[in-house]
């Protein structure tokens, strides 16, 4: 079948058009949302809450003055960004104060205003 047979009358158009349209149809890869996939790009903001068979129940809160507490209620100071940096490592920070909570090698919680880089700090999760 020829060009003539199929009725274009401009056939040197297609090449092009082609283009443009392979051009414009091109797949980019879509992100992978697990948090182990890339550790430095996911940042996810959460309440943590907790509940155990004594009815306790508290959300985890980073208070302005250091303390970290369990409040019966979420509260703007309970919103934590969570952000994995590499396996077994969480870095979490309060997203109202501005802390970041930070676990001692005693296991003991402390509130920092800014963790530096150099270090590394396991989560009590």
């Amino acid at each position: 079948m020829g060009w003539g047979k199929a009725r274009f009358q401009h056939p040197g158009l297609w090449g092009p058009v082609l283009a443009v349209l392979l051009g414009a149809c091109q797949a980019h890869p879509i992100l992978d949302s697990s948090p182990l996939f890339q550790f430095g790009s996911q940042v996810r903001q959460r309440y943590l809450y907790t509940d155990d068979a004594q009815d306790t129940e508290a959300h985890l809160e980073i208070r302005a003055d250091g303390t970290v507490a369990g409040a019966a209620r979420r509260s703007p100071e309970s919103l934590l960004e969570l952000k994995a940096l590499k396996p077994g490592v969480i870095q979490v920070l309060g997203v109202k104060t501005s802390r970041f909570l930070c676990e001692a090698q005693r296991a003991t919680t402390s509130v920092e205003v800014c963790c530096l880089k150099s270090h590394e700090y396991d989560s009590i999760l």
